[in-house]
């Protein structure tokens, strides 16, 4: 995984297939997300919480088994984000952020 600085604040980040970028309270947020991958499909999202100092919304995979966190490729879902976890297999995000993530594996 390879992190750059795009100005003194804002960091980006590639996201695939199962990974997790979460923020505990007042460490940062995610400013953005795109979604990345061949025109006309789609990426995809296991977990969503928004908010840049706790969650006060989240959307998960398992709140239903018919909830599908689908995002167009080349389509932007804007923050304050504080948690995504990519869904495993080809999914991938240019993931924008400021702060301190949490960035891990599963």
């Amino acid at each position: 995984m390879a992190s750059f600085v795009t100005n003194k604040k804002t960091k980006a980040t590639i996201a695939t297939g199962s990974m997790q970028i979460k923020f505990t309270a007042g460490s940062g947020y995610i400013e953005r997300i795109q979604a990345l991958g061949p025109q006309n499909t789609s990426s995809s999202l296991q977990h969503l919480s928004t908010g840049d100092v706790g969650p006060t919304s989240v959307v998960s995979e398992s709140l239903s088994p018919l909830l599908a966190l689908d995002i167009p490729n080349g389509s932007v879902v804007e923050g304050p984000l504080n948690e995504i976890r990519v869904k495993h297999g080809s999914n991938t995000f240019l993931v924008y952020y400021k702060g301190d993530p949490t960035i891990t594996q599963g």
